[in-house]
């Protein structure tokens, strides 16, 4: 092959830096949103009631079988701990299947089929 002209093979052949391209403009910065102030406390999702503003119980509930309870109202969330079948629960709300109760002062979500019918 006598032919020593360079061919283009889609392989890089070449190290050298090349810098990106920059612009720059005269346009004046658009108004940003305003974020939310600094002294406003962050909520706590897990806190208080849905239908009672205070955040109470509303009533004691049974659990009838051990259940692990989670931080979220999914099975694929942490298990914080396991409720013990026989222990007494403090009732919050019931969310799309996922009760919202205390044990031992720890409150999270367990699955209804493991407690007795809630309060109404």
């Amino acid at each position: 092959n006598t032919n020593t002209t360079p061919k283009k093979t889609g392989t890089i052949t070449s190290t050298e830096y090349v810098p990106p391209k920059t612009t720059t403009t005269s346009e004046e910065p658009q108004e940003t949103k305003k974020s939310k102030k600094a002294t406003e406390p962050d909520e706590d999702p897990y806190d208080g009631d849905e239908d009672d503003d205070n955040g109470d119980a509303v009533g004691d509930i049974q659990c009838i079988s051990a259940v692990y309870l989670h931080p979220q109202p999914t099975s694929s969330s942490e298990n914080l701990l396991t409720i013990p079948s026989g222990a007494t629960c403090k009732y919050y709300r019931n969310e799309n299947g996922w009760y919202y109760v205390e044990y031992n002062g720890t409150k999270g979500y367990a699955w209804q089929s493991f407690f007795s019918t809630p309060p109404q």
